[in-house]
């Protein structure tokens, strides 16, 4: 479980994955119910292997982009959350967690909103 949060903690802390917008979140859903949102975003420990070593971010990603965001997301935090997706998107599957920590998020505060509104959405 340590590892678990470890990654997630990782992978969600807005920091510089390098994503310029307009990849795979672009066309996302953009009416998806907050607890489908949801849950597709806290199913992050599903795409971790049974060892907690590796990370499925590309079905991670293709995931959230599958179901999107809700209506009432702002357009800065739906442009974090396309960031966060094409990120996720570029790691591919099987990434270790160096992967995970070399990974950069381009930090425009698109990804600062989408945190706040995941972590206010989801609570």
């Amino acid at each position: 479980m340590k590892r678990v949060l470890s990654v997630a903690a990782l992978v969600l802390a807005a920091g510089s994955l390098s994503a310029c917008g307009g990849g795979p979140g672009a066309d996302a859903p953009t009416d998806a119910s907050v607890d489908d949102f949801c849950a597709a975003f806290a199913g992050i420990v599903d795409y971790l292997d049974e060892d907690g070593e590796t990370f499925q971010a590309a079905d991670y990603a293709d995931k959230l982009a599958e179901v999107g965001t809700p209506e009432d997301i702002s357009d800065e935090a739906r442009s974090g959350f396309e960031l966060y997706v094409e990120a996720f998107e570029d790691l591919g599957n099987d990434a270790s967690e160096d992967e995970v920590d070399d990974a950069e998020v381009e930090d425009n505060g698109d990804t600062d909103a989408f945190d706040d509104y995941a972590a206010e959405a989801c609570a």
